[in-house]
């Protein structure tokens, strides 16, 4: 059995996934000091927990990994398992430590990467 890969050993490799986004908001009740006062007593914020803000968790979406934060991202190892006539395909971009990912969310160019983010953007609205 031959089995063809998207990518090679070697190969650069831009990963996309899906991500939340975090925002941090100011406490509306205690407006970011951390306490209320309640008969001369000061107590932490019982809408914050004591944090002064409140986490808001934006929508997920899919993103290309940021290239700056990771290091440069080669393909390293391809892992390639036969199941039931079904293939996976899993790309290692750090060799054997490191994350691996699936064949579907591996793209050669960020171009491709992109396109493949704003497809999968627009059918997570629809």
């Amino acid at each position: 059995m031959e089995v063809k890969t998207k990518l090679s050993i070697g190969d650069k490799i831009f990963v996309i996934w899906r991500t939340t986004d975090t925002v941090l908001e100011t406490c509306s009740v205690c407006n970011g000091s951390k306490n209320v006062m309640l008969n001369d007593k000061k107590y932490d914020c019982p809408e914050c927990y004591g944090d002064g803000y409140k986490t808001i968790y934006e929508p997920q979406c899919w993103r290309v990994a940021e290239s700056d934060k990771l290091p440069v991202s080669k393909v390293r190892k391809i892992n390639v398992e036969v199941i039931k006539k079904e293939i996976k395909i899993t790309y290692y971009p750090w060799g054997e430590s490191g994350n691996y990912f699936y064949e579907k969310d591996c793209f050669a160019t960020e171009k491709e990467a992109l396109v493949e983010c704003d497809k999968r953007n627009k059918e997570q609205i629809a």
